[in-house]
């Protein structure tokens, strides 16, 4: 959350920080964003103490992502998916 909130010029709302892994996929997949969710990305990472995967995303990394992202399609169909 720190990296995300690092590069964004806006203020980032989080409805979703309160709710366990099965209400967010459910919920992901009620909007539409689910397969964008599930892509992998490289910076992945297994922990060698519990088997736990951990995710550490860079500000260059999150940048690059962001910019393969249909965004203006995303935003075009938001009101249409909101309830």
């Amino acid at each position: 959350m720190t990296t995300i909130g690092s590069v964004v010029t806006l203020p980032v709302l989080r409805p979703l920080v309160g709710m366990d892994k099965d209400e967010i996929t459910a919920e992901a997949q009620r909007l539409g964003t689910y397969p964008i969710s599930i892509i992998p990305t490289r910076t992945a990472a297994r922990s060698s103490r519990r088997g736990i995967r951990r995710r550490k995303a860079k500000p260059h990394e999150v940048e690059r992502a962001e910019a393969n992202l249909p965004i203006d399609e995303i935003v075009a169909q938001a009101p249409r998916t909101a309830h």
